[in-house]
């Protein structure tokens, strides 16, 4: 994924260090100093959603059917607060982690000011109500990553059949790997996305050698479309549209 220039779910790094940070780029663990897993700000409903200012040229701006703004989200084990301007520091210790930038960022070490950049790119998508979350554990204040929607704009140049889409990411500290909270995230998001966006398909990317983001992705029903040169690891490329997402759906309930 990108989040390079910012943000297309691949968090990018710029030039030679490839700019996009990769959708589904796992890596879990908590925020302590140290490590991965300190406690961030209450939980709090997204902030005033930000009005763009006529002829801005934030590579996020489409034109789009008015929807509500980014809104929060609960699930069984999880908070989903949408990003604000002051997470910018425990994000930026997030994506910095050996483990997380490893595809996220394709192994690079992400400054500060392209985590700003990254992050101010996804703070521009709320008033079409998507963008970046970060995940809390549901009963406490202990941050375990963050999840997204956001244009695939870095990997449509991949993948020309992605342009317009919406694309996942997911960024978990290593501690909580393998524990489904990415695939809980995700779900929500999806619901969503086709839900109350209105999106027909969405898509996901990730490196060949990421197999805990394949994993996922299967697990969520995106079908693999092909694969193409990435910056670093050929990319592998998925969608996974509404109408199988709702059967899926279907099935589950039903079995």
């Amino acid at each position: 994924m990108v989040l390079a220039p910012v943000l297309g779910i691949r968090l990018g790094a710029g030039k030679g260090a490839s700019a996009r940070p990769s959708l589904l780029r796992l890596a879990p663990r908590s925020c302590s100093k140290g490590d991965m897993s300190f406690p961030v700000s209450p939980y709090e409903l997204a902030e005033p959603p930000i009005v763009r200012q006529s002829g801005s040229q934030n590579c996020f701006a489409t034109a789009m059917p008015p929807t509500p703004p980014q809104p929060a989200f609960r699930t069984a084990r999880l908070r989903l607060r949408p990003a604000r301007r002051p997470d910018l520091a425990v994000l930026h210790r997030l994506w910095n982690n050996s483990e997380v930038r490893r595809f996220l960022f394709d192994d690079q070490p992400v400054s500060r000011a392209l985590a700003a950049k990254a992050l101010d790119n996804a703070l521009s998508c709320q008033p079409s109500g998507y963008g970046l979350w970060l995940l809390f554990l549901r009963e406490s204040k202990l941050l375990i990553g963050c999840a997204g929607l956001l244009p695939a704009i870095e990997a449509s140049r991949r993948a020309p059949e992605l342009a317009g889409t919406l694309e996942i990411l997911v960024a978990l500290a290593p501690r909580w790997w393998h524990r489904g909270y990415a695939c809980e995230a995700l779900h929500a998001l999806l619901r969503h996305a086709f839900t109350v966006l209105d999106q027909e398909v969405i898509a996901a990317v990730h490196d060949l050698p990421n197999s805990a983001s394949r994993r996922i992705v299967e697990r969520l029903g995106f079908r693999c479309l092909r694969e193409v040169p990435g910056p670093k690891h050929p990319l592998r490329v998925y969608l996974l549209r509404r109408d199988e997402w709702y059967y899926r759906r279907a099935r589950s309930a039903t079995s």
